[in-house]
Order: structure tokens, then C-alpha cells, then sequence
């Protein structure tokens, strides 16, 4: 290298100046080129989940456009809440490779994971699993069980994925129109407000 640039040749006499990305561009490592999603989950594709992580166990179902809690309770979901854990199971990158087979849960914290998403996708509503361990030194180790390899996330991962049924639930107050209101009447302790 030469400052920013590198010399180059096309295996004769004539050398050139290229830029140095032109040459980091060639020296990737195995993990560099190999395919780094933790799943192969298309998010339109869900139409029911269950979520298992330290805060409990969720049962989703999408119903039309909006999805609903089913378990621990019956309730509308928090639509964005939902969108934010399948987006992350379907554009969620792994940070490493630590195996190519899945034949010692146990060695990678996974024979008690600490999350389990079971997922039914698509019209035939085939069932898809990922584990994942609980996260240490900033490193959980991830296995999506329809494939071999255990990948490691890192905390952004888990984040997603670590939510409360707090978090899950809808939690709008009330639903009107608000353009469409004429007034508004208030009732605060011995008074009343109204609004045209």
C-alpha cells in the first residue's frame, strides 16, 4: 500500500495504483462470504407465533391485518411491538459461526435455551423453530432447528426478542376519531367541562 492506494497487476509488465478498498475487497474470510441469517423467516409469511424468553410465554395470532394475544391473555397486540421481533427474525444477522452441526446442544447453552419462538408459516402453516441461549459476555448462541449450523447474536438481537407482555399488548386508551368529534366533555371531581 501506498498511502490510500495499492499496486495492482494483470500478470504482465503493466502495474497500476488502485484504491485500497479495491484490494479489501478480496481478502474475506470464510464468514465474510458465507449467508448470515439466523433464520429463514419471511415476516408476511407468519401467521401465528409463540414466544417464549425469560418474561413469560406469548401466543400471538395474526387476524387480518392486526395480531392478537392469546395467551397469557386475550387481547389486542401491539402491532409495531410484533413487526419489530418477526423483522428481526427475518433481516437479524449473525455476528459469528461456531459450528456446522448441531450435535452438542449443551456446549452451547441450548439444550435449556432461554428463548423458543415456534412459528407457523404460510396457507399450509408449517412450523418453524428457533432457539436461543441466554446471552453472556454479550454472545448468545442461535439455532434455527429446520438447519444445522449454530450461529452466535448479540445483545441488538436479543433485545428485540426479550419483550414483556406489557410490551406486547396494545396500548391505545381508546379508539375514536378525533377529526370526527364534536365535543368533548369533561368531568373532573364536582365539575363539568364542555367543550364545542
Amino acid at each position: 500500500p501506498i498511502g490510500s492506494n495499492a499496486f495492482a497487476n494483470k500478470v504482465d509488465t503493466a502495474v497500476f495504483m488502485v484504491p485500497n478498498y479495491t484490494k479489501r475487497n478480496f481478502i474475506k474470510t470464510l464468514f465474510d462470504w458465507r449467508e448470515k441469517s439466523v433464520s429463514k423467516v419471511k415476516q408476511a409469511d407468519v401467521q401465528e407465533f409463540i414466544l417464549q424468553n425469560p418474561q413469560g410465554k406469548f401466543h400471538l395470532v395474526k387476524e387480518g391485518s392486526d395480531w392478537q394475544l392469546k395467551s397469557p391473555l386475550t387481547t389486542r397486540a401491539d402491532n409495531s411491538t410484533v413487526s419489530s421481533i418477526l423483522s428481526k427474525l427475518e433481516f437479524g444477522r449473525a455476528t459469528g459461526v461456531v459450528t456446522e452441526t448441531f450435535d452438542q446442544p449443551s456446549q452451547y447453552r441450548l439444550s435449556k435455551p432461554a428463548y423458543r419462538i415456534e412459528l407457523l408459516v404460510g396457507e399450509a402453516r408449517a412450523q418453524k423453530n428457533i432457539i436461543i441461549s441466554d446471552l453472556q459476555d454479550n454472545v448468545a448462541y442461535v439455532n434455527d432447528m429446520s438447519r444445522s449450523p449454530v450461529f452466535t447474536i448479540d445483545s441488538t438481537f436479543i433485545n428485540e426478542i426479550n419483550k414483556s407482555l406489557f410490551q406486547l399488548r396494545y396500548k391505545k386508551i381508546s379508539e375514536f376519531d378525533r377529526d370526527g368529534a364534536d365535543s368533548l366533555v369533561v368531568n373532573q371531581g364536582d365539575s363539568v367541562f364542555i367543550f364545542n
